[in-house]
């Protein structure tokens, strides 16, 4: 029994009963004050004493509390409140399910489904598992009670962050029941108890809460967390303290979702088309004004810098009718002393954050190192900054440090000192600024995203579900993740030609590489404005061309970019080959997906839809379809499903296939593997990882035959080849390639 806890879970009814009833008494007392007639009057005095010192804040406080009771405290039109569900009594035969258990089903329960913590831990875990194949779904732990035979469907039921109350009792019976898996979920360190003070928790002193109810919350909480059958959080740190109460616990990041990273970029790209204002924007998106000595780790060097640097203001944010600040300045007497250099924004929506963190210029995420509490928060303000390309300083807590490369994708302070130089180095240098921001986006594209987040969900539902499948998944996911990170794909030095920017949302883009095609080129150009995906963005890269290559394509490009949603026309500056000058098509997308085209070949019409139709409903990170041969033979390929093991013997897809853009990022690109093959590289990785592929049985578009291809030229010479497929087994030891004849 560590610290002197009591870890055995109790069936307690009057004890739970009593704990419950003095959080809802105080919850009870804090609405009825809010909602009522005085509260409302006193709202200018109240708004008022943000001004003063926090002391006599404090003082104003508790008057006014006083003042509330001696009125009677009757609040005036108070919300709605909905029936009372009855809770089912503890009891040790719940209802059979009807119909039994299904296999490969999964039913989330949100604790808190209003909180943004319920869209990181619940929504997008559900979509995640929908990913990975199971039948997913989630609810609202008030649903719970009279949605029992649903959760006695499941196979695995996920808990996050609900108390232990009759309800949660009640599904881990019925899940037990029926045999199947209740996993408690949490994203922060609420379960110990002895934590509840205002020294680790800031918030209790700066919310002003009970430090017995948060107390009595937290007992809760770590009693439904005794009783599941395996435990997930968000970071390492958070992992240990559950594994302290001798529970099987596992990490789950949190993530962003492809809307997020929809948004995020579309808001830079907006950003980027506006004119500049001139100032340099810090910011601190806090959710709640909960982190006030968070912010003091960096309070003093940021106000050092908007003294010395005129150009730079501070953004906060409050609520939207100005009511309450989501930071109180005034304990920061530095700051409180320049408030013209500080912008109160209005807090948002998660789903609508991105469009403001794209108008930062630095990010600033601080938090109290070595206090425990603090060191097992996630690092998501790291990556949703990323995603806006905002470089970010933060605190060095074990999981940003891991998070953060120090001056490559962002920069760690621990000193104020440390936060001064890091801070006024980004302010001082706009090129520091962009790369870093490239950087980090680059860095959290695949390792937060949406494809890497339903990996670790399936491993944690076998886990869940135990055996043998739960032993091998729990192999499969430790080897995914000692595999080494693979570097950014390599690029080359690009300079832009031409530009669009519809400022829309297009979810595919073709990206062509051009080598001393001019003959080629617009057969190919043409084929990509025939699409029938309204929708559309398009990159060129044009690859230092000795032909007038560059000039057919900016010309047509000139007379068709309304077509498209965004276009770009890129020359290298020097020969660079296939596989760099792909690579710098990817980059150069801000969509989802990429199509690969060659520019001496064509699609049809419905290739990017139905490609991307396939994509979508199997979840898959590339869809290939059917090719066929013109221009001298007559042959089609494409015609295998997807099958990893094949690959060992060599190629069987083609480079024309629509690509996840993370998934190119996760396997580090298109190698540039000398005298071609770059594509059958390229899948070798996917398999590697895990990555699924689907085919599209249609013939979607066509591979062009002469005499000038890659493939008659470099690849297929028999002295060629023999060095192509020593450099792949080299690369991938579990391929056996047949020698050329």
């Amino acid at each position: 029994m560590p610290n002197g806890l009591d870890l055995a879970p109790r069936n307690d009814a009057a004890e739970i009963a009593a704990l419950r009833a003095e959080v809802e008494r105080l919850a009870r007392e804090r609405d009825a004050i809010s909602h009522s007639t005085l509260w409302r009057a006193t709202a200018p005095l109240r708004a008022a004493g943000h001004r003063l010192p926090h002391p006599l804040r404090r003082v104003l406080r508790a008057l006014l509390r006083a003042l509330y009771r001696l009125a009677g405290g009757r609040p005036a039109a108070p919300p709605p409140v909905p029936a009372p569900v009855p809770s089912p009594e503890f009891s040790a035969a719940p209802p059979p399910a009807p119909g039994g258990v299904v296999a490969n089903r999964v039913i989330y329960v949100s604790g808190e489904p209003h909180t943004p913590g319920s869209l990181y831990r619940v929504v997008r875990h559900a979509e995640a598992a929908r990913a990975a194949g199971w039948d997913a779904s989630w609810m609202r732990i008030h649903d719970a009670p009279r949605r029992m035979d649903e959760i006695a469907t499941a196979a695995v039921v996920v808990v996050w962050r609900a108390e232990w109350s009759n309800t949660v009792e009640w599904i881990r019976l019925v899940t037990h029941q029926g045999g199947a898996a209740l996993v408690f979920d949490l994203d922060d360190l609420i379960i110990r108890g002895e934590m509840a003070n205002p020294e680790t928790i800031d918030g209790i002193r700066s919310q002003n809460f009970s430090v017995d109810a948060v107390a009595a919350h937290f007992d809760l909480m770590r009693r439904a967390m005794l009783v599941a059958d395996l435990c997930t959080c968000t970071t390492v740190e958070l992992a240990r303290h559950m594994r302290g109460f001798d529970k099987t616990a596992m990490v789950l990041p949190n993530g962003f979702d492809a809307a997020a990273l929809a948004f995020s970029r579309l808001s830079l790209r907006r950003r980027r088309a506006e004119p500049e204002d001139g100032f340099i924007r810090i910011g601190y998106a806090a959710g709640s004004r909960t982190h006030q000595r968070d912010f003091a780790e960096a309070a003093g060097a940021v106000a050092r810098v908007l003294a010395e640097r005129p150009q730079c203001r501070l953004v906060l944010f409050q609520t939207p009718d100005g009511a309450a600040r989501l930071l109180d300045q005034h304990e920061f007497p530095a700051l409180d002393a320049m408030p013209e250099r500080i912008e109160w924004w209005p807090m948002r929506p998660l789903e609508e954050l991105p469009g403001a963190l794209a108008r930062f210029d630095i990010n600033l995420a601080p938090l109290q190192t070595g206090n425990p509490f603090c060191e097992a928060k996630s690092d998501l303000k790291y990556f949703e900054a990323a995603l806006a390309e905002i470089p970010t300083v933060a605190s060095p807590t074990g999981p940003l440090r891991r998070a953060v490369r120090d001056g490559e994708t962002g920069f760690l302070a621990a000193t104020e000192e440390q936060w001064y130089r890091a801070l006024i180095a980004l302010v001082d240098d706009a090129a520091l600024r962009r790369r870093i921001g490239r950087a980090a986006f680059r860095d959290v594209l695949w390792e937060y995203g949406p494809e890497r987040r339903a990996q670790r969900v399936w491993a944690m539902l076998a886990a869940a579900r135990g055996g043998a499948e739960g032993a091998r998944a729990f192999a499969a996911a430790l080897a995914q993740e000692a595999m080494p990170r693979a570097a950014w794909p390599e690029l080359p030095e690009t300079e832009t030609v031409f530009a669009y920017d519809a400022l829309g949302e297009a979810q595919v883009t073709v990206a062509i590489p051009l080598h001393d095609y001019a003959g080629y080129v617009t057969e190919a150009l043409d084929s990509v404005a025939a699409q029938t995906l309204e929708a559309l963005d398009l990159v060129v890269v044009d690859d230092a061309s000795t032909d007038d290559s560059l000039d057919v394509a900016r010309d047509w490009i000139e007379r068709n970019h309304r077509r498209f949603n965004r276009v770009l026309l890129l020359r290298n500056r020097a020969n660079a080959g296939l596989a760099r000058t792909r690579n710098a098509g990817f980059d150069a997308a801000e969509t989802r997906y990429v199509l690969p085209l060659d520019a001496d070949n064509r699609l049809l019409p419905e290739c990017c839809a139905r490609t991307l139709a396939a994509a979508e409903e199997a979840q898959a990170a590339f869809a290939y379809p059917r090719i066929r041969y013109f221009g001298g033979m007559d042959h089609t390929i494409g015609m295998l499903p997807w099958t990893p093991a094949r690959l060992a013997g060599g190629n069987y897809i083609d480079a024309m296939a629509l690509v996840n853009r993370a998934a190119w990022a996760a396997v580090g690109g298109y190698a540039p593997i000398e005298h071609g093959w770059e594509d059958y590289d390229f899948w070798c990785g996917f398999a590697e990882r895990g990555l699924i592929g689907v085919d599209v049985p249609e013939v979607l578009a066509e591979y062009r035959v002469h005499g000038a291809s890659m493939l008659h030229t470099a690849t297929d010479r028999p002295d060629n080849k023999a060095a192509v497929i020593a450099a792949l087994e080299a690369r991938h030891p579990w391929l056996s390639i047949p020698p050329p004849e």
